[in-house]
């Protein structure tokens, strides 16, 4: 993850811009418009116009895509993206909550584990709505409650109780950034 947000953050210094958006015409959303991800070969492109410097990822050309083991022992994929989406945020007066578009990364192919991990390293407690790392259906809710993340290691793909030969369900989650 650091990798990617360094590598966003050097676009944006660069470029003077978020990446994908237009230098000529700004509009603060990455790839100008809320809801359009830049991912894939569109977000490895865009860097690479720019002379930005990519962290390694599961292969040449497949920078933004990362595969761990889950917690049976099995292959899973990580990958990276950018996006504007809405975000929940304190309002001007207490307890109320308002959503505003924020740009973040978008991690997808996290196993809750692997969630709860960065969770908990990233803003100290483990909560799906709250913090800067937070499940992604979760981000734009505007309940002041906490919520746990939404699937745990026993969960498998396409529901139902995981085994030790099934794959570990995947979450996604979205890392808010600073700009």
């Amino acid at each position: 993850m650091q990798g990617w947000l360094s590598a966003y953050e050097s676009y944006r210094l660069v470029v003077g811009v978020v990446p994908g958006d237009d230098p000529a015409a700004p509009t603060g959303a990455v790839n100008g418009t809320a809801d359009a991800p830049l991912c894939g070969a569109d977000l490895r492109n865009a860097m690479l116009a720019r002379g930005i410097e990519m962290p390694a990822g599961r292969a040449e050309g497949a920078n933004d895509t990362y595969v761990y083991l889950d917690s049976n022992g099995l292959p899973q994929q990580l990958a990276v993206c950018f996006v504007q989406i809405p975000w929940a945020e304190p309002g001007a007066t207490g307890g109320s909550v308002r959503v505003l578009p924020r740009n973040v990364m978008r991690l997808a192919g996290l196993t809750p584990s692997l969630a709860t991990a960065l969770d908990h390293f990233i803003d100290g407690r483990v909560d799906a709505r709250f913090g800067s790392l937070r499940e992604l259906s979760a981000a734009a809710s505007t309940s002041v409650a906490s919520l746990p993340w939404s699937a745990d290691d026993r969960d498998g793909m396409g529901g139902g109780i995981g085994r030790d030969e099934n794959q570990v369900v995947n979450l996604t989650a979205a890392l808010r950034i600073a700009y």
